[in-house]
């Protein structure tokens, strides 16, 4: 949460939130909107599991981790319900996880990985 705080721009994590909270970790959006030259782009922050093993700063069992494909599908409807004309995946993964998400969720447009 300091570092996000010294920060200039959003954090974004889509698919992991803090188990007593229920907050994004970092106080982080789950989504986040953006106008650009009057298009709405809907942004969805994604990690993989193994990830969070690589944080010494969280414990995996003080967190609830979502699937990133289901989170990407869900949120995706939601951002275009929201007015969205573009989704966005900002990822956190490995090459083979960025391409499973782009075979498995149609509600994502652009990721970048």
């Amino acid at each position: 949460v300091e570092m996000a705080s010294k920060n200039n721009f959003p954090w974004l994590i889509s698919n992991v939130m803090d188990r007593a909270t229920g907050a994004g970790l970092a106080n982080g959006h789950v989504t986040y909107m953006v106008e650009w030259s009057g298009h709405k782009i809907g942004l969805v922050g994604l990690v993989e599991r193994e990830w969070l093993v690589t944080l010494h700063t969280i414990e995996p069992e003080d967190v609830v981790y979502e699937d990133f494909c289901s989170c990407a599908r869900r949120l995706g409807r939601q951002l275009r319900e929201e007015g969205a004309e573009l989704v966005l995946a900002l990822t956190h993964m490995r090459v083979p996880n960025d391409e499973l998400l782009a075979q498995e969720v149609e509600e994502v447009d652009i990721i970048l990985g």
